[in-house]
């Protein structure tokens, strides 16, 4: 399965979200390949200069989502006690303290 969504600014594509699911290795060759087997993420700016950067989370306790799915929740888990102390409101990561201390939670 591959879809994609972008983001256009008159007739020029300014962003495009592209995701690739695979059932098999080999099907579909011609759409982009992760970078390790099993699955990465992949961002690429496009420009002068440009960048790709391959993601390649990985867990002794699953594969790859496994992995980044944990790691969202750790960060979400430990912005608790910086939500709880804030004013009351909307916040977000912008208003927040950067999360990078000691975790409180750790995947099981």
């Amino acid at each position: 399965m591959r879809f994609e969504i972008k983001g256009m600014v008159g007739d020029h594509a300014a962003i495009v979200v592209e995701h690739v699911t695979r059932l098999r290795e080999d099907l579909r060759p011609d759409w982009a390949q992760p970078a390790q087997p099993g699955g990465s993420y992949r961002v690429e700016i496009c420009g002068e200069p440009s960048y790709r950067v391959d993601i390649c989370p990985t867990s002794k306790k699953g594969d790859h989502n496994y992995a980044a799915i944990a790691g969202a929740a750790g960060r979400i888990v430990n912005a608790i006690p910086a939500v709880i102390a804030a004013p009351p409101g909307i916040r977000t990561t912008l208003n927040l303290p950067l999360v990078s201390d000691v975790p409180l939670y750790t995947a099981p």
